[in-house]
């Protein structure tokens, strides 16, 4: 009898890893296409004929579409089942991507970035969050959030050095991008057949909730939208993602103000953007589950360095320059861990706001909805700054303004933190 417990929990066990995996691997490769700029930024900027500015347009177009799509996502994320949605939507981007790799017009373009926002957004994302929220108890979503942004960086180099090595086959900057996209296609569509085959369907009215009825999900919403501790966890995760979308400038401040080689500012990017939640992602959850015993409170500490980071920066973008790039590589390494800390905690919360099972697939939209707002126009506003401002200038602005967002968000995050620890008879919602 012991020993078949035993081996039906490392079955439970085992099958729990394997979703969680899953649901990892569909997170980094629903967001290649989207986020193709991070390691191919002058290829895109070449292959399509366009500046800075319109290359942050593309990712505006995203955000005015992702945040309008976080509205009925509010609904869906409670409604329909993983097994269902999260497949879908993962062929959907796959199709898309088929119409990205025939590098069509720079409206077509933008019709791209719009379509990848539908599917990769507001049909996706939500309930992949959930679906991570649910796997474990209240004490857990540190570390499950922390591992699923650590998770997605390894994921994330791993395609990213493949696409890399397939560019490196063509002589032409064209074929070399196009063949990367489809080798992205190929992915998202073997990732979407394994999804269908590990999750399991929801089940509609359990007792935890899981799936509610149409009533209850209407209902939920209208409870969540009365708790003001959840719009100023919406809007901290706004200025965290501003602050993110300054992230992108570090590859052509790099290459622009430090000489960086050009064969080091591809592998540079993908380091800056998908390494470094490698480290970001666990070590914050591993703090905010077993030291600091909440992610509010982690977060603080993550804005404070983030902060420090940057003003080192721009002191040395004034004063060091010239001693080369190797000290500058970092001092923005570092700081953008910062960063990715509190992309891998701004989820998190959700348990420790109390939000119930049944309502957190809305609650999670509405900071969606909030928070990824910032990509109507951080990136297209930073990619003009950078146009206008040539020289140091130009990036001691987009700087100032991620210090500006950081010490907001600490002060929204603080607020947050003391409402919530301040409530009395709160249940305890696993």
């Amino acid at each position: 009898m012991h020993i078949n417990q035993l081996f039906y929990f490392d079955r439970k066990r085992l099958k729990r890893l394997l979703t969680f995996f899953i649901l990892i691997f569909g997170a980094s490769a629903a967001m290649k296409l989207s986020s193709m700029k991070d390691a191919f930024y002058f290829p895109m900027l070449h292959t399509f004929h366009i500046t800075n500015e319109q290359l942050g347009a593309t990712r505006s177009i995203y955000g005015v579409v992702q945040m309008l799509g976080y509205i009925p996502a509010m609904f869906i994320a409670d409604r329909f089942s993983k097994k269902i949605m999260i497949p879908f939507s993962l062929l959907c981007l796959a199709l898309i991507g088929l119409y990205f790799a025939t590098i069509p017009s720079y409206i077509g373009l933008l019709v791209v970035f719009g379509s990848l926002a539908i599917f990769g957004e507001m049909t996706y994302w939500p309930i992949m969050l959930k679906s991570v929220r649910l796997l474990g108890s209240a004490d857990e979503q540190g570390r499950l959030f922390g591992f699923l942004e650590g998770g997605r960086g390894l994921i994330d180099i791993i395609l990213s050095f493949a696409s890399l090595w397939i560019f490196t086959f063509f002589a032409n900057e064209k074929a070399g991008f196009q063949h990367v996209i489809h080798f992205d296609c190929i992915v998202l569509i073997l990732t979407a057949i394994a999804s269908y085959w590990v999750l399991e369907h929801d089940r509609i009215d359990n007792a935890e909730g899981v799936i509610a009825s149409s009533k209850r999900i209407l209902l939920g919403i209208k409870g969540e939208l009365h708790k003001k501790e959840l719009w100023l966890l919406a809007f901290t995760v706004f200025f965290i993602w501003v602050t993110y979308a300054g992230l992108t400038s570090f590859i052509p401040y790099m290459r622009n103000i430090f000489s960086l080689p050009i064969v080091l500012v591809g592998v540079y990017g993908i380091i800056n953007q998908y390494g470094l939640k490698l480290v970001g992602g666990p070590v914050a959850g591993i703090l905010a589950d077993k030291y600091f015993k909440s992610p509010l409170k982690t977060m603080r500490v993550a804005f404070i360095g983030g902060i420090m980071g940057l003003i080192l920066i721009i002191v040395y973008s004034r004063l060091g320059h010239s001693t080369g790039y190797t000290i500058a590589i970092i001092l923005t390494l570092v700081m953008a861990s910062f960063i990715f800390m509190l992309r891998a905690l701004a989820f998190s919360p959700m348990a420790e706001l109390k939000i119930p099972k049944s309502s957190v697939g809305s609650a999670l939209s509405l900071v969606c909805m909030i928070g990824y707002s910032a990509n109507i126009f951080a990136y297209a506003m930073y990619g003009k700054i950078i146009d206008i401002y040539p020289g140091t200038k130009g990036y001691d602005y987009v700087f100032m303004i991620m210090i500006i967002c950081l010490i907001l968000a600490y002060i929204l995050s603080s607020l947050t933190f003391k409402i919530v620890h301040n409530k009395n008879g709160s249940v305890n919602i696993e």
